[in-house]
């Protein structure tokens, strides 16, 4: 058994991997949803994608992809396009990065199919992927 003293002198900061992944719609393939994950070997297990009902969603083109059409957590922009988290991140470059189609609220994002494995999408998250439980 370790001791509080032993954890906290093994404690360090570490880098974990992790992946944006598409979901295409079904009733638009040319939009899809983006989940984050750490974990992207459950992803061939995928059951759902999870929003939460009360969060802000938005559909954007991305202007340095392609104009790809994605549906994110608006407070993920950031993750997504690092400069715009910078203070010095005027409106004309965000314009240049990406166009804000449209708001959603999780409810809202909630009755939209992605076209991988029939995947549904549930609420109470911010827009993740679940994996069926019983998989490895």
């Amino acid at each position: 058994m370790l001791t509080y003293p032993d954890l906290a002198a093994r404690c360090q900061d570490v880098s974990d991997p992790a992946v944006v992944v598409t979901f295409p719609l079904v009733s638009d393939p040319s939009t899809a949803l983006l989940a984050w994950t750490t974990t992207p070997w459950t992803l061939p297990s995928n059951l759902a994608l999870c929003v939460n009902a009360t969060f802000t969603y938005v559909k954007i083109v991305d202007k340095t992809r392609e104009n790809k059409v994605f549906i994110l957590l608006e407070k993920r922009l950031a993750q997504l396009f690092p400069e715009v988290a910078k203070a010095d991140c005027t409106d004309e470059r965000k314009a240049e990065l990406y166009e804000v189609k449209e708001r959603l609220t999780g409810a809202q994002v909630r009755v939209q199919t992605c076209a991988i494995c029939d995947i549904s999408i549930i609420a109470d998250h911010t827009h993740t992927h679940c994996a069926d439980s019983s998989w490895g």
